[in-house]
């Protein structure tokens, strides 16, 4: 079929045929065409599994965090202890304030 085909000036091709009816088709597939698809299913593929395996990771520290705060220790998280040194201010200022106002020492 690529009788008729020749190739004129590095980047033009010629087709000759004899006359008459004819149906020609034409298709153009690049060179890199094939590698890029390859590559970019492999980088959605890794992407993917990336997702996935984090959040996983992430349920499993949820867990791990649930069952320690839940195993019977005394240790409080970080918000927690923080929120608790916050009360404690607030009521040691109140009851400044409650020995200033009745003027007790």
């Amino acid at each position: 079929t690529f009788d008729y085909l020749e190739k004129i000036f590095e980047h033009w091709h010629l087709l000759c045929l004899p006359p008459g009816v004819h149906t020609v088709e034409m298709i153009y597939i690049p060179v890199g065409l094939k590698l890029g698809i390859i590559i970019s299913v492999g980088a959605w593929l890794i992407l993917l599994l990336g997702t996935i395996l984090y959040s996983k990771r992430d349920k499993v520290d949820e867990e791990d965090e649930t069952a320690e705060n839940t195993d019977g220790s005394n240790e409080l998280d970080m918000d927690e202890a923080v929120e608790n040194e916050a009360d404690k201010a607030e009521k040691d200022a109140e009851d400044s304030l409650e020995h200033i106002s009745t003027g007790e020492n």
